[in-house]
């Protein structure tokens, strides 16, 4: 197959068709580096924000080079796997985080897995009722993360403490 050498998947001038086989390739790792390319277009980036494995959606997700168009985003914050959702709100020089929408923000902000809802509360966007919800969340992460919020105000400070 044409994407055997990693390196290949690097190239800095490979075309949409070429890219296209390279996020079918057999090789999980080639999948992924392909899905990160600076030259993948919207086209492509949304086949790959639908395809069957969970990293090369995950790669979409922390994709620093180029835009990610917005439905992609919200289609990742409701991804079936964790680790997608993850890696979408905990990448923080990607570009999917630097436009999280707000209401994706929010979502994200009550997703049953912790670990996203810390990252969602710790995300210089999050709001005052996101903050709200957060320091009265049962999981210690997603309360302690809330410190790093410019949100947070003296009545969470207060009800963070009544905690301890």
């Amino acid at each position: 197959m044409l994407f055997r050498s990693k390196g290949y998947a690097h190239n800095n001038s490979l075309s949409p068709e070429i890219l296209e086989q390279g996020l079918n390739d057999p090789d999980k790792s080639v999948r992924s580096y392909v899905a990160k390319h600076p030259d993948m277009n919207e086209d492509l980036i949304r086949k790959a924000a639908d395809h069957e494995d969970k990293g090369v959606r995950g790669a979409i997700a922390e994709r620093t080079s180029g835009s990610i168009p917005e439905d992609v985003i919200r289609k990742l914050a409701s991804d079936k796997e964790a680790s997608v959702r993850k890696r979408l709100i905990n990448w923080s020089s990607g570009s999917a985080y630097k436009k999280m929408p707000a209401d994706v923000l929010d979502q994200l902000s009550k997703d049953k897995n912790a670990d996203i809802r810390a990252a969602a509360v710790g995300h210089p966007k999050a709001t005052k009722e996101m903050i709200d919800r957060a320091v009265e969340d049962k999981n210690a992460q997603v309360r302690f993360n809330t410190l790093n919020n410019k949100n947070l105000n003296s009545e969470h400070i207060s009800k963070l403490r009544s905690e301890e």
